[in-house]
């Protein structure tokens, strides 16, 4: 019982730090998203754009 008890402390440190690094890659994550959303509309804006202009571009 004693050896068991050994374990389960180094065991349970382990998970709280796997569990600290899932929220921080969780956190990393979310951050992503919500600086890659704009930045999507943005290049689809811009591609929106920048058709129509090349379309000139080759007509001259």
């Amino acid at each position: 019982m004693n050896g068991i008890l050994r374990w389960i402390h180094p065991v349970q440190r382990l998970i709280n730090e796997y569990q600290r690094w899932i929220y921080l890659v969780q956190a990393l994550v979310n951050e992503y998203q919500r600086w890659i959303h704009p930045v999507q509309i943005l290049v689809n804006e811009y591609q929106r754009w920048i058709h129509p202009v090349q379309t000139l571009v080759n007509e001259y």
